[in-house]
């Protein structure tokens, strides 16, 4: 049976639609069931533990026509994910979660309030129960699509890509840095972007690269989106590496096998969405193309490794026909990656994988629905079986083996 939870609010209380619905099994059901996740118009899952407990992040962002939603935290427990809190958010686009002096954040980002672009994202601090809803901190933000946290010499900081303003896309993405007990609200440093969609961080054999995936130049989607490596103090923005792309809606950096990769998803080209992802590699001087892929309407990246075998995973929304299209896996072989598993859950932005009581599982939420008439839609968890990724299948208690 499906569960769900509503929530309205007054016109002063924002959030007017936002739903999340748990698939349980019957009672009884000894064969299993599915377990899935609905929402409305779902985005970038994120993955987080705590205190040796696995939750779950997942941003609803859009209804059609209204972006006041709330972003939902799972606890995973007994094998299911059961609702743990709501955050309202304002168009909220990502999640991210990190650890500062033993405190856990969420850090979510707000794209729209169904009135401006140029809001406050969000920090919240983990009470020892949930996220406090009263937010820790706000941190000026434009359209903001995505943040990334990491540390550099025991320095933290926080990445936001700005999307838009409202009039443009080419505006400063921003980076903030800790100053002991929160977010220093001065601007660590501004980087110019493109409708920026995705930041990663990464190092590679001991230096220091941030990465953006650009999507627009006004109307130019055929754009450089840049990597730029730290000189010790900030990122060198005059140096950076340029790596043609063409609305790209994902970046990724990772290791595998002692060999650093960069990966971008590429959704268009404003004519066909059958483009080619690149992913390159570090030589140590230089990132080079090792291979592309072709994913219809690619998004964003995610690696994983699962006994000793490297695995990366490119998201997908829909081909120029307007279909769906399933997200791809591929598999390291030693030199190049190859085509693994197409997973049967479609329209995709990001995945979460994450390991809990000995299995591996995958997160898929929906951002349509399979016809793209409604952003009323569901996602499901896949399970790693020893061979390849299958749906999920949750049992009573009284059943469990």
């Amino acid at each position: 049976a499906w569960f769900a939870i509503s929530d309205t609010r007054d016109d002063a209380g924002n959030a007017q639609l936002a739903c999340a619905t748990v698939w349980m099994p019957p009672e009884g059901n000894a064969a299993g069931a599915e377990q899935g996740i609905a929402g409305t118009g779902m985005l970038d899952p994120v993955a987080l533990k705590i205190d040796g407990v696995q939750y779950l992040a997942i941003c609803n962002h859009f209804s059609g026509s209204n972006y006041n939603l709330d972003t939902v935290v799972w606890r995973f427990e007994n094998e299911r994910l059961v609702e743990l809190q709501r955050i309202p958010t304002s168009g909220g686009h990502g999640a991210k979660h990190f650890e500062i002096d033993g405190n856990h954040y969420l850090a979510i980002t707000n794209f729209y309030n169904n009135s401006t672009h140029n809001i406050a994202s969000k920090i919240y601090l983990w009470d020892g129960a949930q996220f406090d809803p009263v937010p820790f901190q706000e941190l000026s933000t434009s359209g903001a699509v995505d943040c990334e946290p990491f540390t550099i010499d025991g320095e933290h900081y926080l990445a936001f890509a700005n999307r838009t303003n409202g009039p443009t896309g080419n505006i400063s993405s921003v980076i903030f840095k800790w100053n002991g007990s929160a977010f220093d609200t001065n601007l660590f440093q501004e980087i110019i972007t493109n409708s920026a969609h995705k930041f990663s961080y990464f190092e590679f054999g001991g230096e220091r690269f941030l990465a953006v995936a650009n999507t627009l130049d006004g109307s130019n989607r055929n754009i450089d989106s840049h990597i730029y490596r730290w000189d010790g103090t900030r990122f060198d923005t005059a140096n950076r590496f340029a790596i043609r792309t063409t609305f790209a809606l994902g970046v990724h950096g990772f290791t595998v096998a002692g060999r650093h990769f960069v990966a971008f998803g590429n959704f268009y080209t404003g004519t066909d969405y059958r483009v080619p992802s690149p992913i390159y590699e570090w030589n140590g001087t230089d990132f080079v193309l090792l291979q592309e892929v072709v994913v219809s309407g690619a998004s964003h990246w995610t690696d994983f490794e699962i006994d000793g075998e490297h695995f990366i995973m490119l998201s997908a929304w829909y081909d120029e026909t307007g279909q769906l299209v399933n997200p791809q896996i591929f598999r390291w072989t030693g030199d190049r990656f190859a085509e693994f598993q197409s997973i049967p859950v479609r329209g995709i932005q990001d995945v979460a994988f994450f390991e809990s009581g000995g299995s591996r599982y995958l997160v898929l939420p929906g951002y349509y629905n399979t016809n793209r008439t409604t952003y009323d839609t569901a996602g499901l968890i896949y399970r790693w079986n020893g061979e390849r990724f299958a749906p999920h299948e949750v049992r009573d208690a009284v059943d469990a083996r």
